[in-house]
């Protein structure tokens, strides 16, 4: 790819990706940001912070569609798996590479064009993965949302999308049509299996999983076209939230997830290969298995297994049966793993490493599974919806339990001064920010608007401090999610749900402490004037009928004349957590 600038190394980690499309530090000090801003003077920025990656390592090379690169990973691999820990059915890359063909095909075949977009209502299964990269290859976007949610809840936050498909689980599909009524954009319900029970009316736009497939195959006589590389493209959308307790979709494009991928299968994030089985236990819907899990080990040749479900005894099951040998889960679940005596009935002595992310994770908790596993290394991932992977620890390295990570490759950030904007020295607390190829196009409704400074540095919104060696930590994530049971939940999902029970006015949620689950869910009501008799029983099924289970009220409900706000209008839930244990203890 000719016409790139010249690029050297800042003291900061540079990206090196040399893509237009994202930001490269030239030669002659000036810094090309994306193609929606101008090329802009950049002011000295120095970090001590430094990458652990070998400065002669490769470019990224970003420019391409990202299902046709995992399909090329595929292939490569051919003889590798993707395997459901749980029921333990097993499919070599080869299927998976043909599947994905089949269902490109397919979805062309049904109309679906360049830049339509697909909703991802699935839980985790075989089907998932082919069906992701299938669209990618088609340059259709999928947009990924929890099973859990009402028709109503769904139909609500996807109104803009102007959906094209819905995909989700097989006894599901009486939801979905109801979906498809709300969003007459829908043309299609993609039963990601075989129902078992018969489908009534509607047949014509129901398809399943088989039939679906059966579709793409039907070459009659004609072969495929080679995969588009469109630039700027959506490829993938993923729900998150903001201080304001209103959803936003993260936006990545096909540039952003082939340079995450490049980034995360570097050797010293994971040096595995086709001897190895990484197996991820949460939810595929979710950036960190999909991308930092599965995505990855395709990437190094190692089989990917996933889970159904997070239950102690079949993630055990799943260890010993295919002897797996790196793990990537939450410190919710490595806690209930060393909680459970169970372990010592299976060999699990195949289990190397473990990886956690999603929340920061206790040194003694750390200490105690390298010693009870026989690890060679513990490592902590930290990432956002937005960059999924910002830094992480270093496999077949000595284990730092108390650091979220060195620098990923390619990525580079300072600790600035949130007044100055200068950056900070070693083991002064203050906000990371960030720029990096993998970082999201932007927020869907939002496109138009820079989510960058005007030097290019994205505001992760945590603050962090890092030590002499360049390790970096974590001291308070300043976003607003809480983790339930090691799974990530945003308060806005929950307030989405409950501004859909009759007789709530206003409300808030907040993770709250909770001594089995790490955190649950707590309401602040304002009832409706005419509905002062709504009781917190009728609140807590209201949500249990309309959400998955993490988004469940198990915190308790609390009725309240108003919600405080600041002077902006948005929601202080760390002020609202301490106001509600503070009157709990009274």
């Amino acid at each position: 790819m000719g016409g790139r600038p010249h690029q050297t190394r800042t003291s900061c980690l540079s990206s090196e990706s040399g893509i237009p499309f994202f930001m490269v530090v030239g030669a002659d000090r000036r810094l090309l940001v994306t193609k929606h801003h101008k090329l802009k003077s950049i002011r000295k920025m120095y970090s001590p912070l430094k990458s652990c990656m070998d400065a002669t390592a490769p470019a990224f090379d970003a420019r391409r569609n990202f299902g046709e690169y995992m399909v090329q990973h595929l292939r490569r691999h051919a003889g590798s798996k993707l395997i459901n820990g749980t029921s333990h059915k097993a499919i070599t890359y080869s299927i998976v590479a043909e599947q994905v063909g089949a269902v490109r095909a397919a979805l062309c075949r049904l109309g679906l064009n360049a830049g339509d977009k697909i909703l991802l209502l699935s839980a985790n299964r075989m089907q998932l993965l082919p069906m992701l990269l299938g669209a990618a290859c088609a340059n259709v976007a999928c947009v990924s949302e929890s099973p859990g949610f009402s028709a109503d809840v769904v139909a609500d936050a996807m109104q803009t999308l102007s959906l094209a498909c819905v995909c989700c689980e097989p006894d599901r599909i009486d939801e979905a049509l109801e979906i498809k009524q709300r969003l007459p954009s829908i043309k299609y319900i993609i039963a990601m299996d075989e129902p078992k029970n018969k489908i009534d009316g509607a047949v014509d736009c129901v398809i399943t999983w088989n039939e679906l497939l059966q579709k793409g195959r039907a070459q009659n006589g004609t072969t495929s076209p080679p995969v588009e590389y469109r630039e700027d493209t959506i490829c993938y959308m993923t729900s998150t939230s903001g201080t304001t307790g209103r959803p936003k979709l993260v936006v990545h494009c096909h540039e952003s997830l082939v340079a995450l991928i490049q980034s995360n299968s570097h050797p010293m994030h994971m040096g595995l290969g086709p001897q190895d089985v990484s197996l991820s236990t949460t939810s595929l819907g979710h950036v960190y298995a999909l991308y930092d899990g599965v995505c990855k080990a395709i990437a190094q040749g190692a089989s990917a297994a996933f889970m159904e479900t997070a239950e102690s005894s079949a993630i055990f099951e799943a260890i010993y049966k295919h002897r797996v040998t790196a793990l990537t889960t939450t410190p919710y679940t490595v806690r209930c793993l060393l909680d459970d005596d169970r372990r010592h009935s299976y060999d699990l002595q195949s289990l190397q490493y473990v990886t956690t992310a999603t929340t920061c994770i206790g040194e003694d908790v750390v200490q105690a599974v390298i010693r009870e596993f026989n690890l060679k290394t513990f490592i902590q991932l930290y990432g956002q919806s937005e960059i999924p992977l910002i830094s992480a620890g270093l496999y077949n390295a000595p284990t730092n339990g108390k650091s979220i990570g060195c620098l990923a490759f390619g990525v580079e950030a300072m600790v600035r001064d949130t007044e100055t904007r200068q950056p900070v020295g070693p083991w002064q607390r203050e906000e990371l920010v960030l720029r990096s190829p993998s970082l999201m196009r932007g927020y869907w409704g939002r496109l138009h608007e820079p989510i960058t400074d005007e030097d290019g540095w994205y505001r992760t919104g945590d603050q962090c401090y890092y030590d002499n060696d360049g390790w970096l930590y974590l001291v308070a994530r300043l976003s607003d999610f809480y983790c339930c049971r090691g799974s990530k939940f945003w308060p806005s999902e929950v307030e989405a749900v409950l501004f859909k029970c009759p007789g709530v006015h206003d409300c808030a949620v907040v993770g709250i402490p909770h001594p089995e689950a790490g955190e649950v869910a707590h309401a602040l009501v304002v009832p409706e004037p005419r509905a002062r008799a709504l009781s917190a029983e009728h609140i807590t099924q209201f949500v249990e009928a309309n959400a998955p289970k993490g988004c469940h009220l198990e915190g308790g409900v609390t009725f309240v004349d108003k919600i405080p706000r600041n002077n902006l209008g948005k929601l202080v839930r760390r002020q609202l957590v301490q106001w509600i244990l503070a009157n709990r203890e009274l």
